[in-house]
C-alpha cells in the first residue's frame, strides 16, 4: 500500500449538511460550515465567492463554530479572519485550493485538532504559528511550498498523522522532533526536501503504523526502528543508507517493505545484508530494487505464503529466490535487469503455473536475462490464458 491509498480514519463527528452546502449547520454538539466547488457561486450569510475565485469571508455571527470545511474551491487566494475568533474550532479543512494569504494566524486562540491543508501548492514561507496548535492529531501539509515546518513543531505532542508529501521550498533538516511525538501513527515525508541522519529519529515513535521516508537527503543505518513495533509500512525508497535490516527483524506487524534504490546510490550505502527478512511473517510486498550488494541471498522463510508482490529489479541476480515454488500468494514479480539464465527462467514460470493464481504480472526482461525455453513459453501461454501479463523478451 502506498502513500495515496492509506487510509486514516477520521476520529471526528462531522456533521451532515443534508445538502445545504454553504450554510452554517447546527446538528447535536457540532457545529459546522461547510462548501465545496459544485456550490461556490452560493451567497449564503457566511460567505461570498468574487468573479476572480477570491474568497472573502464574514464570520461575525459564527465564531462559535467548530468546524469549517472550504475543500475542492480552486481559490486563488483567502482573507480569513483572525482563527483566535473561534475558540471552539476543531476542524479546518482548506484542502484543494490556492490559498497563499490569510493564514498567518493559523495556530493561535483556539483548540484546533485536524488541520488539512493538503494541495495548495500556492502556499509559501514559514507558518510559525503551528508550535502554538497543541491539541493537533492531524496535519495534512502535503503538495504545498512551506518552509522550516518542522522547527517548532515538539510542542504537538498529540499529533497522530503528518504528511509533508512533496512539499518543502527549503531542506528541512530532520532535527528529532519526532521523539516528542509517542502518538504519531502516520508520518508521510515522501519528496519533502527533508535531510538528516536515520539515527534515534523515531526512537519514541511505539504507535507509529506508516513511514514513508522516499527520495530525501537521508543517510545512515537503518536504526531505532525496533521501538516501532506496530509498524506496517516502511517506504525509504531513493535514499543513501547501508547495513543491514537487523533493526527490523522482530517487527511482525509489517505488511509493507519499499527500499528502492537509484543508480546514484554509492555501493557502500545499498543493503549488504536482507537475512532479517527471513523473521517477518506478515510480509506483502517487497521493493528492494537497486539493492544489489546483498546477492542472491534472500530469504522470505516465514513470509512465503503470504507475500503478494516482490520488485527485484536491477539486483544483479543470477537466480531467481529459492523458494519461489512456495509463495503461494504470488500475482507480482518483478526480476528486470537480472542476469537469469534460461533454466532460472523456466523455474519461474513452471511455478508460477503451479501455484494456479490469475491475473498476475511478471516481468524477466532485459539485462542480462535470457529468454525461455520451449517449455518455458509453453508455461507463459498458460499464464497468459489465465489473465497474466508475461514479460520475457
Amino acid at each position: 500500500m502506498n502513500s495515496k491509498e492509506f487510509y486514516y480514519p477520521v476520529i471526528w463527528d462531522w456533521a451532515s449538511i443534508n445538502g445545504n452546502y454553504g450554510e452554517r449547520s447546527i446538528l447535536g454538539t457540532t457545529n459546522t460550515f461547510r462548501m465545496n466547488n459544485s456550490t461556490y457561486k452560493t451567497n449564503k450569510p457566511f460567505e461570498a465567492v468574487n468573479k476572480d475565485r477570491s474568497i472573502i469571508f464574514d464570520f461575525s455571527k459564527g465564531t462559535d463554530l467548530e468546524s469549517i470545511v472550504l475543500n475542492d474551491l480552486n481559490a486563488k487566494s483567502t482573507y480569513l479572519p483572525s482563527l483566535t475568533r473561534f475558540q471552539n474550532l476543531k476542524t479546518l479543512d482548506l484542502s484543494y485550493n490556492n490559498f497563499n494569504k490569510g493564514l498567518s494566524n493559523i495556530g493561535k486562540g483556539h483548540s484546533l485538532e485536524y488541520l488539512n491543508l493538503y494541495r495548495n501548492a500556492n502556499l509559501v514561507g514559514p507558518l510559525k504559528d503551528l508550535q502554538y496548535c497543541r491539541e493537533l492529531k492531524y496535519l495534512n501539509l502535503g503538495y504545498t511550498k512551506v518552509w522550516s515546518v518542522l522547527d517548532g513543531l515538539e510542542n504537538l505532542t498529540k499529533l497522530e498523522y503528518f504528511s509533508l508529501e512533496l512539499s518543502g521550498y527549503t531542506y528541512n533538516p530532520l532535527n528529532g522532533v519526532f521523539r516528542y511525538m509517542p502518538n504519531l501513527k502516520y508520518l508521510n515525508l515522501c519528496y519533502a526536501r527533508v535531510a538528516g541522519e536515520l539515527q534515534e529519529q523515531f526512537i519514541n515513535c511505539t504507535e507509529l503504523e506508516y513511514l514513508n521516508l522516499t527520495a530525501n537527503n537521508i543517510y545512515g543505518k537503518i536504526v531505532d526502528l525496533d521501538k516501532c513495533t506496530k509498524l506496517k509500512y516502511l517506504l525509504i525508497d531513493e535514499c543513501s543508507f547501508g547495513g543491514n535490516l537487523d533493526n527490523i527483524k522482530d517487527l511482525q506487524e509489517l505488511e509493507e517493505i519499499s527500499l528502492f534504490a537509484d543508480a546514484y546510490v554509492d555501493d557502500d550505502e545499498r543493503l549488504s545484508d536482507v537475512s532479517a527478512l527471513s523473521n517477518l511473517s506478515s510480509l506483502k510486498k517487497l521493493t528492494l530494487g537497486g539493492q544489489h550488494e546483498f546477492g542472491n541471498v534472500l530469504d522470505l522463510e516465514n513470509s512465503l505464503e503470504t507475500i503478494e508482490y516482490l520488485d527485484l529489479t536491477k539486483c544483479h541476480l543470477d537466480e531467481a529466490p529459492k523458494d519461489i515454488e512456495d509463495m503461494t500468494s504470488l500475482t507480482y514479480l518483478d526480476l528486470e535487469y537480472n542476469s537469469l539464465d534460461t533454466d532460472e527462467v523456466d523455474r519461474v514460470l513452471q511455478a508460477l503455473v503451479d501455484n494456479g493464481l490469475e491475473n498476475g504480472f511478471v516481468n524477466m526482461r532485459d539485462g542480462s536475462n535470457e529468454e525461455p525455453s520451449d517449455d518455458g513459453k509453453a508455461n507463459k501461454d498458460t499464464l497468459e490464458d489465465r489473465g497474466w501479463t508475461v514479460q520475457t523478451e
